[in-house]
C-alpha cells in the first residue's frame, strides 16, 4: 500500500518537523513550519516515509511469523510445529505476550511493534518456550536464556512496565 503524504504548515511551528500516520496508516501527515522550503523539507519527508514503512513491516503478523521461524530454527532446531503467532490489541499493559498451550497460539501485545527487534525476539522466544514448558521454572529459564539478549530485553521491558514472573 502506498503511503500518501499530507503536509500541514503551521505559523506556530518555528523549527521542528514531525509526522504522524492516520488511523489506517495510509496517510503520513507531516507537520512543518510555515514558509519552509521544499528543498529542506523533501529529504526530511523521505526519511520520515522510510521510517514509517519500516514500522509498518514490524507491525505485521507476517513479520512475527518470519521472526518466529528464525527463532525456531536457531534455538529449537526447527522442532516447534503447528503454532500460530500474531499481534493482539487485547493484551493488557504489563503483559507482553500470551501462549495458549491447547490451541498452540501465541499472542503478542501490539505495543511491542514499537520496540526494537531484539526485544520482540525475546518475547517471541519467551512465548515459544511455553510451547515446551508451561511455567517459569528453572528448565524454562534455561531455554529462554539461550537467547543472548534475554537480560537486556527484560531490563528494557521492566522499564516499560513489565513485571518479571519468576515462577
Amino acid at each position: 500500500m502506498e503511503t500518501k503524504v499530507e503536509i500541514i504548515y503551521s505559523r506556530k511551528r518555528k523549527k521542528t518537523i514531525s509526522a504522524e500516520l492516520n488511523e489506517d496508516r495510509s496517510i503520513l501527515r507531516v507537520l512543518a513550519p510555515y514558509g519552509i522550503s521544499q528543498k529542506i523539507l523533501s529529504p526530511i519527508i523521505e526519511k520520515l516515509k522510510n521510517k514509517t514503512l519500516k514500522k509498518r513491516v514490524k507491525d505485521s503478523d507476517e513479520y512475527l511469523l518470519k521472526r518466529s521461524e528464525s527463532i525456531n530454527k536457531n534455538f529449537f532446531s526447527g522442532n516447534l510445529k503447528n503454532f500460530t503467532i500474531y499481534y493482539s490489541g487485547k493484551i493488557g499493559k504489563g503483559s507482553w505476550g500470551l501462549c495458549n498451550l491447547l490451541d498452540r497460539e501465541i499472542k503478542l501485545n501490539k505495543e511491542l511493534s514499537e520496540y526494537p527487534e531484539w526485544v520482540i525476539d525475546y518475547v517471541i522466544m519467551h512465548e515459544m518456550t511455553h510451547l515446551i514448558v508451561s511455567g517459569h521454572n528453572k528448565e524454562f529459564w534455561d531455554i529462554v536464556n539461550r537467547y543472548d539478549k534475554t537480560e537486556r530485553a527484560i531490563g528494557f521491558l521492566i522499564a516499560k512496565g513489565m513485571e518479571l514472573k519468576e515462577n
